[in-house]
């Protein structure tokens, strides 16, 4: 049976597929992966800075 993070399955592999893209130069899909995390949680601070570092760009 086992159990089941809902987190794992929704918004942190976007969080985190954002970080890997950031970090090879991909800012396009780092951006979309970022907005897709901020669907499920759209007050999460790490999600909001990440935008305030899109800005800069």
């Amino acid at each position: 049976m086992g159990f089941q993070l809902k987190d794992y399955s929704t918004w942190y592999p976007h969080l985190q597929l954002c970080v890997c893209y950031w970090h090879i130069g991909d800012k396009e899909h780092s951006e979309y992966h970022n907005q897709k995390a901020k669907e499920f949680r759209p007050n999460d601070k790490r999600i909001l800075s990440n935008e305030q570092l899109f800005m800069r760009k």
